[in-house]
């Protein structure tokens, strides 16, 4: 990589990190990461649907970051929520259109914790 150009993935994972590091300590939420594919005949609908609703989450979930692969029509959301039901409603309402995987995240201190409890057996 040249001197002054930074992969956005590495500054995605940056700018959450402070975020992910502290957000579920001692709450019931948990991590969401979103992937998303845009077949092409959609693109125009999928357009029209993200210009009216700007791609809102519904009530429970909270978005924390959203990056777009514009010329492919791929994406990923980080997201956070206390019930998968509301992930599940948010996915059901973009599914008609593109494709979507929802799968949950743990952040480095949860994944510590499941690591930790694994080493002592």
């Amino acid at each position: 990589m040249s001197q002054g150009v930074q992969c956005p993935a590495l500054l995605a994972r940056h700018s959450l990190a402070s975020h992910f590091h502290g957000a579920v300590k001692g709450k019931n939420i948990m991590l969401f990461i979103s992937h998303w594919r845009v077949p092409a005949g959609n693109r125009n609908a999928v357009i029209e649907r993200f210009a009216k609703t700007g791609g809102q989450p519904p009530q429970g979930v909270t978005t924390l970051g959203r990056w777009h692969e514009v010329a492919n029509g791929t994406g990923f959301a980080v997201s956070e929520a206390n019930d998968a039901s509301a992930m599940a409603r948010w996915a059901l309402e973009w599914t008609d259109l593109m494709e979507m995987d929802v799968h949950p995240a743990l952040n480095d201190e949860q994944l510590g914790a499941v690591l930790a409890g694994l080493q002592r057996k």
